[in-house]
């Protein structure tokens, strides 16, 4: 369900988690090809249900569990810090059940279907623990291409690049839901301009929708659609997120990461050893056509990335 305010801030509440999906009763994890991309130009967001669930789930935050008491362990990011973004945490992870979910096919197989291409690329992924009463988490309403993109999308055009917001956690109206401005909600807003003030910008805030979302599923959120992370109100209340994007092969004025920079690391090293070739293509590895491909060479990037022959 969502929630929200109407401009006059009376109460709102809109269904969102089956409308971006087929009905034919399968998970996320089955059914990659199932999401309304005409829902998500439309709205500018789809959340889809059940990405995770049932013992897969408790896999998925066990491995969180590990990973962030790994952290602690090591003393990473100073506990008493108040900032949001202390336990917000950039892949590679080096912690093989959270790298791994990141490749998982479906995420890739649902960018290629939002992205209108069969070829894309992994330009970021992430991990976000929250927990209420230790930082603020309130933003103000922006756009993701402010960091992400040299260029400026526009709405109406294809999308080039796309993020997949998987939660972990329940999120409830209390447990800092994320909330959205619909497209059709949206004011007409220069798109130089990629952050609105509150005070200033008060009656697109009355606009927006709080998602709330059950553990498992998934947020489908385009670049240029205006949204915020909302504070967590429940003290002691803990909410996960797991974000995988991609891009267009073709789009390469976007993106975070520069994956050769990790190349000289033992840790991202034993990550590709673990890739299959497609999952490799998502970083930039060579398609299997490449002419420059020899015996030498996948005899070097074998010793180079131990795991696959």
């Amino acid at each position: 369900m969502t929630t929200g305010t109407t401009p006059g801030n009376s109460p709102m509440t809109t269904d969102h988690r089956t409308t971006g999906m087929t009905t034919d009763g399968k998970s996320g994890m089955d059914q990659s090809m199932a999401i309304d991309t005409e829902k998500l130009d439309e709205d500018g967001f789809l959340l889809l249900p059940a990405f995770l669930g049932g013992d897969e789930l408790g896999s998925v935050n066990k491995a969180v569990d590990d990973f962030y008491a790994a952290r602690a362990e090591r003393g990473e990011r100073e506990t008493g810090s108040r900032s949001q973004w202390r336990t917000f945490v950039s892949g590679p992870f080096y912690h093989e059940p959270l790298d791994d979910l990141a490749f998982r096919p479906v995420y890739a197989e649902w960018a290629r279907r939002v992205l209108r291409t069969d070829d894309v690329r992994m330009t970021k992924y992430n991990v976000w623990r929250k927990t209420g009463g230790t930082a603020n988490y309130d933003q103000p309403l922006h756009r993701d291409y402010r960091d992400q993109d040299l260029l400026t999308p526009l709405s109406a055009a294809a999308p080039y690049q796309i993020a997949f917001l998987t939660y972990l956690d329940d999120v409830t109206p209390g447990n800092g839901p994320t909330a959205v401005v619909p497209r059709s909600a949206a004011p007409a807003i220069a798109p130089e301009i990629t952050e609105l003030d509150r005070e200033q910008r008060a009656e697109v805030y009355a606009r927006e929708i709080r998602l709330d979302a059950a553990a498992g599923d998934t947020l489908v959120l385009p670049t240029d659609t205006w949204h915020r992370a909302t504070d967590i109100t429940d003290h002691g209340a803990v909410r996960t997120m797991f974000t995988v994007m991609f891009r267009r092969a073709d789009a390469e004025w976007c993106g975070q990461r520069s994956w050769p920079s990790y190349a000289h690391e033992n840790g991202f090293q034993r990550l590709v050893g673990r890739l299959d070739d497609a999952q490799r293509r998502l970083l930039g590895f060579p398609p299997a056509d490449w002419s420059g491909w020899t015996d030498e060479l996948r005899d070097a990037l074998a010793r180079r990335y131990p795991g696959r022959g």
